[in-house]
């Protein structure tokens, strides 16, 4: 399991299917399950939780390197001050 799918489910538990959620939420959560399944965390977790969401998210200028690899995956949405959600609609590469 890709540490990707582990923020998407933490993020859809918390409700970020219709809202968004803060990452000092989603962060601590993720954190444990990662840990559970066998991973080792080095350094500031909640940086790569970050860093995580903006390479699976069109929101971000992470999304432009990410593109041109076949496994592109637009799962998240970024919102102001530390919030996200889940991608509901079209990628905004879609919308344009």
């Amino acid at each position: 399991m890709r540490l990707a799918d582990v923020i998407k489910q933490v993020i859809r538990e918390l409700g970020g299917d219709h809202r968004p959620i803060h990452r000092s939420k989603i962060v601590p959560i993720a954190e444990e399950r990662w840990r559970a399944l066998g991973n080792v965390i080095k350094g500031d977790f909640g940086q790569t939780v970050s860093a995580t969401i903006q390479e699976y998210s069109s929101d971000s200028a992470e999304w432009k390197k990410r593109i041109a690899r076949p496994d592109a995956e637009d799962m998240f949405v970024m919102h102001w001050g530390g919030n996200y959600s889940i991608r509901q609609g079209p990628s905004l590469d879609e919308l344009i």
